[in-house]
């Protein structure tokens, strides 16, 4: 029998055993930052798009997107590290213009005849400010995270559509639903969740999914893996709050959390970025079975997304 740990890895004793399921945290695949990667990136989905019927306006983010990091593509120069504002914007921009191809590789068929409901996503996930922080709403990166999960789904080789909450996939042979809430400051972090439960509690069972990339932005550089989970977990101490609040809720079937954070490294000739994407969930399960369930799918999930990754 496979043996139950903690969330830190140490054994549970007979007393603690029960369904429920937390899968550590994990730094997952380090991500292609480099802005000549960037760039290639985003014009094969600016490419693909175009193919597909989407509307594309001359401002939209990802072309503005493209056009900003296109500055820095080859530079040797050293950056000032005291520019934070400028540091930051060629991570977002990065950003968007990496899951934008995420999207549209994951965005069938080869040309024409989307749905009418998936070029509409798209067309709003394109609008928004470079910089987040610069929106006071943000309806089109909320989107692009609907999208962004969507994608990883579909290179998990899950099922998946369209459709309230915000998609519906298959988990062990029973389409259940997933609701995509972004978070941008930690005190939003349980009133960003109570909606999703709330869109569950409307549409059926299923999982929330939280974006927390501006909750867990610089968490240093550390080589050390269990220093970093534990900064990572640091700030999402919240969740054990809410988890014990919802583990039992009917409907709700667990969390699901992302972050991914951007560090610098400026102290060599040329500029180097490194991308660590964090993931972070737990099966609210109410049965052996369920928790079973989560143990073969959740696990399953994130390697066929590992090696997806790899290979991009």
């Amino acid at each position: 029998m496979k043996e139950r740990t903690r969330p830190h890895g140490e054994p549970m004793d007979d007393t603690e055993r029960s369904p429920d399921r937390r899968v550590q945290w994990s730094p997952g695949s380090e991500i292609p930052v480099s802005p000549s990667i960037a760039i290639a990136r985003s014009e094969w989905a600016i490419d693909r798009y175009e193919k597909l019927g989407v509307r594309q306006p001359p401002d939209n983010r990802l072309e503005e997107s493209r056009r900003f990091v296109a500055q820095f593509a080859g530079r040797k120069a050293p950056f000032d590290a005291a520019d934070e504002e400028l540091l930051h914007r060629i991570v977002e921009c990065i950003q968007t213009c990496f899951e934008h191809y995420l999207i549209a590789r994951s965005t069938g068929p080869i040309s024409g005849n989307l749905p009418p409901e998936m070029v509409r996503k798209i067309e709003e996930s394109l609008t928004g400010a470079e910089v987040a922080d610069e929106e006071v709403d943000s309806p089109g990166r909320d989107t692009q995270f609907e999208l962004f999960m969507r994608a990883l789904l579909v290179m998990g080789e899950v099922p998946v559509r369209i459709a309230e909450p915000d998609l519906k996939f298959l988990y062990n042979g029973q389409e259940v639903g997933l609701a995509a809430k972004r978070v941008k400051r930690p005190r939003k972090l349980r009133r960003r969740f109570n909606d999703g439960v709330e869109q569950i509690e409307k549409t059926g069972p299923g999982f929330v999914t939280i974006n927390a990339d501006l909750l867990v932005r610089n968490l240093g550089a550390e080589e050390n893996a269990a220093e970093l989970g534990a900064r990572f977990e640091g700030r999402l101490k919240a969740l054990e709050r809410i988890d014990k609040e919802f583990n039992s809720h009917r409907l709700v079937m667990g969390r699901l959390v992302f972050g991914t954070d951007a560090i610098w490294q400026l102290g060599k000739e040329r500029p180097r970025l490194e991308v660590r994407a964090f993931h972070d969930y737990r099966a609210y399960s109410k049965s052996s079975e369920e928790a079973e369930t989560a143990d073969r799918f959740f696990p399953t999930l994130m390697a066929r997304i590992h090696q997806r990754m790899e290979q991009l």
